[in-house]
């Protein structure tokens, strides 16, 4: 890792700052794996509703037993809207009107947003960003409260100028700064997109770097 830089002591301590990084990325990243298991059970209608867990059949048929002296007391199912209304809500982006907008601080900046507005339009047309990137990222948004758009650059691609490439990224696959107090982490000072290479393929894309 950081094998380009030549300063033993400057690579030691960025080693050891990245394996920081890391590490405190993964604990807090850890901590949402529960509410985002959550999120899918119901999304998927597999979260069992309270007093229906094995544990709790025997004293369901107890009370709902009109022999019993419990006849008052009752327990009802909640019928699960999640599903319904997630696609509701997702319903009202997909109909939506579709447009891209940049903006300013400068004239200058304002002229160059209008050249990366007029270049994601392109891209829009020409690799259907709207359902292959936005609508999926919506989506997952909408489930489990955040998603990622990851933006890359492609040299090896429409040459000279490269390409600019365009993906959805699960919630699960990016590590989080444990210190981002703003919505939607817009203050993070980390994120680590974490992928999955068996040995071979990393060496590959990855060896001047191990």
């Amino acid at each position: 890792m950081l094998r380009r830089i030549q300063n033993q002591d400057e690579r030691s301590e960025l080693e050891t700052l990245a394996q920081q990084w890391i590490t405190d990325c993964r604990q807090e990243h850890d901590k949402m794996w529960a509410e985002w298991d959550e999120a899918d059970d119901y999304f998927e209608n597999d979260q069992v509703p309270p007093g229906f867990e094995d544990s709790a059949k025997q004293a369901f048929v107890d009370k709902n037993d009109p022999t019993t002296e419990q006849t008052r007391s009752k327990q009802y199912v909640v019928v699960n809207k999640v599903r319904e209304t997630h696609e509701s809500i997702l319903g009202d982006f997909i109909d939506g009107k579709k447009t891209i907008q940049t903006r300013g601080r400068s004239p200058k900046d304002k002229k160059f947003g209008k050249v990366v507005r007029q270049y994601f339009e392109y891209l829009q047309d020409r690799i259907n960003l709207w359902d292959s990137a936005i609508v999926p990222t919506i989506d997952c948004s909408i489930r489990r409260g955040i998603h990622w758009i990851h933006v890359t650059h492609n040299p090896n691609k429409d040459l000279p100028l490269g390409r600019i490439e365009i993906n959805e990224i699960s919630c699960r696959d990016i590590l989080i700064d444990k210190n981002s107090r703003k919505t939607y982490y817009d203050d993070t000072k980390v994120r680590i997109y974490r992928q999955r290479f068996d040995l071979a393929a990393a060496k590959i894309k990855y060896g001047p770097y191990l």
